[in-house]
């Protein structure tokens, strides 16, 4: 019930204020997605949670498993999400090619290349 309360209220603060704001509407439709990944925070309140006696476990356990969940799954609905908003190109085959000739290059020993 957690992960899809916080989600829902991420994904509608963020759309409601960016349409109160006056955004555009690709920001509008992706920037909630882009806030579900949570981590530092949530497990800083674990710790408080956990003085809190018998109810604090529950209130622990809930976190870590919405962080898990987030942290395994936010990142990738992010990506996606600013790929579909354009913020994200594709990679260009020249910038490919160079990364693979530095990966090529970092394969051989320093005396190799110095014998070059």
């Amino acid at each position: 019930m957690y992960i899809i309360t916080r989600s829902a209220g991420k994904y509608l603060g963020a759309f409601v204020s960016a349409k109160g704001t006056h955004c555009s509407d690709t920001i509008c439709k992706y920037l909630g997605i882009t806030l579900l990944p949570q981590a530092g925070v949530a497990l800083g309140m674990c710790v408080t949670a956990q003085q809190l006696g018998e109810q604090g476990g529950l209130i622990r356990n809930i976190t870590l498993f919405a962080v898990l969940i987030y942290e395994l799954v936010g990142p990738l609905l992010t990506k996606e999400s600013l790929k579909k908003a354009g913020e994200i190109q594709p990679m260009s085959e020249e910038v490919k090619n160079c990364r693979q000739a530095k990966l090529e290059a970092a394969k051989t020993t320093p005396y190799e290349r110095y014998k070059k």
